[in-house]
């Protein structure tokens, strides 16, 4: 179900950059089409001129060797007393050609501050302040996107109702889908409806397939089979693709049998047709409607 769109929440820092950025790109978008931007000043980023084996999703999924890859750096460093990017230093980030660009990991900079970190109490603040900066992949990427609508940070991932509002028998639950662009906007929003069963400790959690999930797929095979059988004009052909529509399922599991119990009596007008063109008594009873397609008598 689509609803409203939710952005994401951002650190001033972030949102500053976010401004940064997008005001440079606008200003020529052919020019910065592929241009990463630093996710704390909004900066374009730089070539550090070394290659590094950073390990992208597709390669940890894979268990292949991490590639070398071109380190791209914030140009606008920070020094103690000078002005400049005092998050981006804790960073670098990939340059991959196959489209996992703007991953971040962590810089020399970055690890000499977490050594010094154990005895310097100012290394240590700076450090922690670093960890509230929000998401930290690169600007007009595919990580920074990924970050947003599969990661979903900084984004409310689900709200479970109480349970005494279903008797205690199980626990309602929204979990909230995005879709981002690569700066990390959210532009499309979807809650998916579903719930939690008790386990044997009387936990309630996610145990086996959705019903709701598996419902909302045998409507819209049931809609596609429906809506293209009403479109023909040969009668034996639109009455086989309705049969085959209304038919019961061979799947014995309860989500198959309430949904075909619904749709037969949804369709009261349209199935008792099925069954008065066939001779068919009830759809209810145990028949295979292969086999009873195969019977040409039947026609």
């Amino acid at each position: 179900m689509r609803w409203f769109n939710i952005q994401p929440k951002r650190s001033e820092v972030e949102e500053k950059a976010l401004q940064t950025a997008l005001s440079i790109y606008n200003s020529d978008p052919k020019k910065y089409k592929d241009t990463m931007f630093c996710p704390f000043c909004g900066q374009p980023l730089v070539k550090s001129g070394e290659l590094r084996r950073m390990e992208t999703l597709s390669e940890h999924v894979s268990c292949v060797r991490p590639t070398e890859k071109e380190v791209y750096v914030c140009p606008s460093k920070y020094y103690e007393g000078y002005p400049g990017c005092k998050y981006g230093a804790f960073h670098h980030w990939n340059g991959d050609l196959f489209g996992e660009n703007g991953g971040s990991y962590m810089s020399d900079f970055c690890k000499e501050i977490m050594t010094n970190a154990k005895k310097n109490d100012a290394a240590k603040e700076l450090l922690a302040k670093v960890y509230t900066m929000g998401g930290s992949n690169a600007l007009n990427t595919y990580n920074k996107s990924a970050e947003k609508a599969i990661y979903r940070e900084g984004l409310p991932r689900e709200i479970r109702l109480w349970p005494w509002l279903t008797f205690n028998l199980i626990q309602l639950r929204f979990e909230f889908s995005y879709s981002a662009d690569y700066f990390g906007r959210v532009t499309k929003t979807w809650i998916n409806l579903g719930f939690l069963k008790k386990d044997d400790s009387g936990t309630f959690c996610l145990i086996g397939n959705n019903p709701i999930h598996t419902w909302e797929y045998l409507y819209k095979k049931f809609k596609r089979r429906v809506n293209l059988a009403r479109k023909q004009k040969d009668l034996d052909t639109k009455m086989k693709l309705l049969l085959e529509a209304y038919a019961k399922s061979n799947n014995d599991s309860w989500e198959y049998k309430v949904f075909h119990w619904c749709i037969v009596k949804l369709h009261p007008i349209e199935s008792k047709k099925v069954l008065e063109h066939y001779h068919i008594s009830s759809f209810f009873d145990d028949w295979d409607t292969d086999k009873f397609l195969q019977n040409k008598s039947l026609y």
